[in-house]
């Protein structure tokens, strides 16, 4: 009888196992598994800007609304290679128009948190081109150029695994070295900082 039993007993314990991990596949995923994100990949991102500038012989910004989207690949959770381009219409301090200021970047970008989390917050940091133009008495264009170094920051809100809201502000110091109206160039040197406030949508395709 003693054999059978244990058996038995044997046979018992095997069941209620199963049935245990029948029970773990049936519970749904935990919340965090559920909103997790994942800035991994192919990303892409558009958003409205606010712009502001200040030439080193001027005491006030000048500033404007403009538009712009982000190209990059994510290596892994944590960073994100990217190309922005921005461009605002800003206005004369002294008022009698506008002219559009454009920024591009190349850089970096790091995620803080884990893939667990929905609020992620980030920095960044880029090599930037600088560029501005204007009309002349509607005929000819007077533009000036340069580069310089950017720093920034901001947070992403996932509303699912691949969808962010995203918000950043952008810092830019560098200086304008060429000076361009009607096909002729000019060297110049004007330093200028600036300020960038971005509100859009962010996409990574992820790897899963």
């Amino acid at each position: 009888m003693a054999p059978q039993i244990r058996r038995i007993r044997m046979r018992h314990t095997l069941f209620a196992a199963l049935l245990a991990s029948a029970a773990l596949l049936l519970v749904p995923p935990t919340a965090s598994a559920q909103w997790r994100s994942e800035p991994t990949g192919f990303h892409a991102a558009a958003f409205l800007n606010g712009s502001a500038i200040t030439y080193e012989d001027d005491d006030e910004a000048e500033s404007g609304g403009g538009v712009g989207f982000v190209l990059g690949w994510g290596l892994g959770n944590l960073v994100t290679l990217y190309l922005e381009g921005v461009a605002a219409d800003v206005e004369f301090l002294s008022g009698g128009g506008t002219y559009t200021l454009t920024h591009a970047d190349l850089g970096a970008r790091f995620n803080f948190r884990s893939m667990a989390k929905r609020w992620r917050p980030y920095a960044k940091a880029a090599v930037t081109g600088l560029y501005a133009e204007t009309d002349i008495l509607g005929n000819d264009i007077f533009s000036i150029s340069g580069a310089g170094v950017t720093v920034g920051g901001g947070i992403a809100y996932f509303i699912s695994r691949k969808f962010a809201v995203d918000a950043g502000l952008e810092f830019t110091g560098g200086s304008f070295s060429e000076a361009e109206l009607a096909g002729l160039k000019n060297d110049i040197d004007v330093s200028a900082t600036s300020t960038r406030f971005n509100l859009g949508m962010s996409f990574w395709n992820g790897h899963r």
